[in-house]
C-alpha cells in the first residue's frame, strides 16, 4: 500500500494507493485482483473488495467502483447504495463512502478539497483524459462545494513514459488537441516514441489552478512484483490480466 505524503496532511482524509499485493486471487490474478471485469472468481474478488474497504474501516458495500469505460463522465456520489454505475470519475462531500478507482497502467488521481471537505478519484487514460475526465471531475467537485484553491491531488502509481511505447499517430492526435503536448513525447535513438502521461495529467490539473500536486514514480509495467499491468500483459500474451484499486474517503 502506497500513500501520499501530501494527502496525508489532511486528517478528515483517507486514502490508499493499494498494490496488487495481500489479496486472496491465484494465478495471473495474484493477489488483491479488485476487477469484476476479469475472469478472476467474482467471490474472491468480492473478498478482496472487502479487505481493502475493512482498511478504511468500511463494509464492502460503502466502497463505490464505477463501471469504467475510458470515458470522461464523472458522477456525484451521494449514498452508499449508488452503484452500477457507468462513469471514469467520482466525487462526493458523503462521510464514510469510499471512492475506488481500478487500474492496470491507466493513471489513479484522487482529490482532496482540505477547506471544504469534498473529495474526488479519477480513472485517467489517454483517451479519458484528453476528451476532459480530469476537467470534469473539478467542476463537479465546485458543483458541490468545492474550491480550487484549497484543492490538493495526488497521481498514483501508473504507467511512466519510459514504458509508454506510442505510435505517430498517437502523437499527431495529442499536437493536433495543442501544440504544446509536443514536450510530452520523447523519440529514442531507436526511433521509438514514448508519451508521459502521468505529465499530461498534472499539466492538466495545473491549468485548472491546483498547485499541490504529488506524483508518485511508480511504474505499473516495470514492477510487476508490485503492480497489474494491461501492456506488460500483453506483451507476455497472457489471456487476462487484474487491476489495482486506489481509495479515497471523508472520516
Amino acid at each position: 500500500m502506497i500513500t501520499s505524503s501530501l494527502l496525508k496532511q489532511d486528517a478528515m482524509c483517507q486514502h490508499l494507493f493499494f498494490t496488487r499485493y495481500n489479496g486472496f486471487s491465484k494465478g495471473l490474478y495474484s493477489s488483491l485482483n479488485c476487477s469484476y471485469n476479469s475472469n478472476d472468481n467474482k467471490n474472491i474478488i468480492k473478498k478482496n473488495r472487502t479487505f481493502v474497504a475493512e482498511k478504511f474501516n468500511l463494509k464492502e458495500t460503502k466502497l463505490i467502483v464505477t463501471k469504467q469505460g475510458h470515458s470522461n463522465k464523472c458522477v456525484v456520489i451521494k449514498h452508499s447504495h449508488d452503484k452500477n454505475i457507468v462513469a471514469d470519475a467520482m466525487v462526493t462531500s458523503s462521510r464514510n463512502i469510499g471512492l475506488g478507482i481500478l487500474t492496470a497502467d491507466c493513471v489513479p488521481i484522487l482529490i482532496m478539497d482540505t477547506k471544504n471537505q469534498v473529495i474526488g478519484a479519477i480513472h485517467a487514460g489517454w483517451k479519458g483524459a484528453s476528451t476532459g475526465v480530469i476537467e470534469n471531475t473539478i467542476k463537479k467537485m465546485i458543483s458541490i462545494g468545492g474550491n480550487t484553491r484549497t484543492m490538493i491531488a495526488a497521481i498514483g502509481p501508473s504507467i511512466q513514459q519510459r514504458s509508454y511505447e506510442v505510435g505517430e499517430e498517437f502523437k499527431k492526435y495529442f499536437i493536433d488537441l495543442n501544440p504544446y503536448n509536443e514536450e510530452l513525447f520523447i523519440r529514442a535513438d531507436s526511433g521509438k516514441i514514448y508519451f508521459d502521461l502521468t505529465k499530461y495529467c498534472k499539466k492538466k490539473l495545473y491549468n485548472l489552478l491546483l498547485s499541490k500536486i504529488d506524483l508518485l514514480d511508480y511504474c505499473t509495467y516495470q514492477d510487476s512484483k508490485e503492480f497489474f499491468s494491461y501492456r506488460r500483459s500483453c506483451h507476455n500474451n497472457e489471456v487476462d490480466y487484474g487491476r489495482q484499486i486506489s481509495v479515497i474517503s471523508l472520516l
